[in-house]
């Protein structure tokens, strides 16, 4: 199994990468006479070279395929957590009840008196 799993390293590794992800990456654009840039489809060979950063493959109504990808900043949220950037406090209430039995085996607890 372990050589199967997933190590630690490459986890936060996928996680960095899910983050600092630029999307224009996995799109090909052509530039105008006046310097804009359009978006002409999808860049097929970044997605099989990094689909494992790709969430979904989906169509629009029109037929045009869209790319959907992990939310980057969930992945900061997981990368800060394992490095500890982020600590949860649990609340503790000290000031409840506690019953104290001295000299009593625990058979007895709570036995009526006699």
């Amino acid at each position: 199994m372990s050589a199967l799993s997933m190590q630690t390293n490459e986890v936060v590794t996928r996680l960095t990468q899910q983050a600092q992800l630029n999307a224009s990456d996995f799109f090909t654009f052509i530039t105008r006479k006046n310097g804009e840039r359009e978006m002409t489809g999808i860049n097929w060979a970044m997605v099989e070279e990094k689909g494992y950063l790709v969430k979904a493959l989906k169509y629009d109504r029109q037929g045009r395929p869209m790319v959907e990808f992990y939310d980057p900043q969930r992945a900061l949220e997981l990368i800060g957590r394992s490095q500890g950037v982020f600590i949860d406090v649990l609340k503790a209430d000290v000031n409840s009840e506690i019953k104290g039995y001295v000299g009593i085996s625990p058979d007895d607890w709570d036995k009526p008196n006699e």
